[in-house]
């Protein structure tokens, strides 16, 4: 009956958690007491850490607690006394401080079959374990011994169990090694196929005399068979659901599924293969980025002119470029001449150009950040090319910081060593806001490069 009571407590807590916390994105914030930005053995001088809210709002104050990550559900990892639980953003503890690690993952996917879950790391000597769990019976979840999980998905996600030697395999929600421990290296599924770092006994196995019996008239295994054993470095493949290899073993190197293709490196050139493995580009690019918006940015030669847009089917849209960018939200910033900056801007899936004279980073929810060649630093577009934000960053921010890429967040690096703030944290909106009270330029007639010229930075 305790135990029954305890699993209503918690619900009751994990629900208000997140009806309180869900429609904002959380963001762990960093302060320095006295600057210098790293402790010197003074407590004074030690790190305090809070967290946000995309407006820059307090959501638990600084130093109240050592916060490791934070998830949108409103789950907060909290070191205390160099041990690790969960608490919601109420500062109520939902699982006391006494893992090495915890993270925390919920998804409406994930929670309609029995999640939340958790993921513990233990220390035990020099070995480390970690544990899959549900958040709402705290029972371990996973089979075997594990020394690293990952992302629980709905689809079997990679782990390393402790008795494969570092080898990775997959396992289900339930548990169970559902592919046995045999790659080097594993990443998630998708769209059905997995890229797997193969280990030369698997190689071997694959292309011996039993291998060529058993993928019967696999050509496309059998060629790269042959060319294997010339290979030196990484050996790449892709795996289904099942763990069956699909398509050639003789990748360099390889990348995810993105709208129906992925990027493969085979004899130093890129290509492209779809989901049955089949390479419906063959190796031929000197550089390539993964489809986005039907198209890939590709480097068809080494002269400088030579950048260029693919369809699915390898053929070329738009080329003669010095530089290219993937396109998002439909658009892609392209440069002509790479020295004169001749033909810098933006196109859209037809080649033409819609902003002229501004290039940058990639449209995340209506806006880009771009430099401004007029008045130096970088500033935030809408897509007619106009200015969102009245300052402009002395450095461009970094927009892809894992976990936050589709939110829209940016991010950057505060120079000086005797700040408080190391960190500063742009909104989708461009709104600073971290540190606070910096969303202020200082500007009294046309536009000031910030931090630099920032009321906060200046005082």
């Amino acid at each position: 009956m305790k135990r029954m009571i305890e699993r209503v407590l918690l619900l009751c807590l994990l629900l208000a958690s997140c009806s309180s916390s869900s429609q904002k994105q959380l963001l762990v914030v960093d302060f320095w007491p006295h600057g210098g930005g790293r402790p010197t053995g003074d407590p004074e001088h030690r790190l305090l850490r809070g967290l946000i809210d995309a407006d820059g709002a307090m959501v638990m104050p600084l130093g109240q607690h050592y916060i490791v990550r934070s998830s949108p559900d409103g789950y907060v990892s909290v070191r205390v006394d160099g041990k690790v639980g969960l608490m919601s953003v109420d500062g109520e503890w939902l699982i006391a401080p006494e893992y090495e690690d915890l993270w925390c993952y919920s998804s409406p996917e994930l929670n309609a079959v029995g999640g939340p879950f958790i993921v513990t790391e233990t220390q035990d000597g020099d070995l480390a374990r970690r544990e899959l769990r549900s958040l709402w019976s705290r029972e371990r979840i996973n089979q075997v011994e594990l020394s690293w999980c990952g992302i629980p998905r709905l689809t079997p996600f990679p782990v390393t169990p402790l008795a494969s030697g570092g080898l990775a395999g997959y396992m289900n929600l339930q548990g169970e090694m559902v592919i046995e421990a045999q790659y080097l290296t594993a990443v998630a599924f998708v769209d059905g196929r997995a890229r797997v770092g193969l280990t030369r006994d698997l190689v071997d196995t694959l292309c011996g005399t039993s291998g060529k019996e058993a993928v019967g008239q696999d050509e496309q295994l059998l060629e790269s068979c042959e060319e294997v054993d010339r290979q030196e470095g990484w050996i790449n493949a892709y795996i289904d659901e099942q763990g069956q290899v699909i398509g050639r073993i003789d990748y360099q190197s390889a990348s995810d599924f993105s709208e129906g293709r992925a990027k493969v490196l085979r004899d130093g050139l890129y290509g492209f293969i779809d989901v049955n493995g089949v390479e419906v580009i063959p190796p031929r690019f000197i550089m390539a980025e993964s489809f986005s918006n039907g198209a890939a940015s590709v480097q068809l030669a080494d002269d400088g002119h030579s950048a260029a847009f693919i369809d699915e089917t390898g053929q070329v849209w738009f080329d003669g470029y010095c530089r290219v960018e993937s396109f998002s939200e439909g658009l892609a910033a392209v440069v002509k001449n790479c020295r004169t900056m001749e033909g810098k801007g933006y196109i859209d899936r037809n080649g033409a150009y819609v902003i002229r004279g501004l290039s940058g980073g990639p449209f995340i929810g209506g806006s880009a950040w771009v430099h401004d060649t007029v008045v130096g630093g970088y500033g935030r577009i809408d897509k007619e090319g106009k200015w969102l934000v009245p300052y402009r960053l002395s450095r461009e921010p970094d927009t892809r910081v894992v976990g936050f890429w589709s939110f829209g967040f940016g991010r950057f690096s505060i120079p000086s060593k005797d700040e408080e703030y190391d960190v500063a944290w742009i909104n989708p909106e461009g709104k600073l806001i971290w540190p606070p009270g910096w969303d202020d330029p200082c500007y009294e007639s046309g536009i000031v490069r910030w931090p630099e010229g920032a009321c906060a930075a200046t005082q």
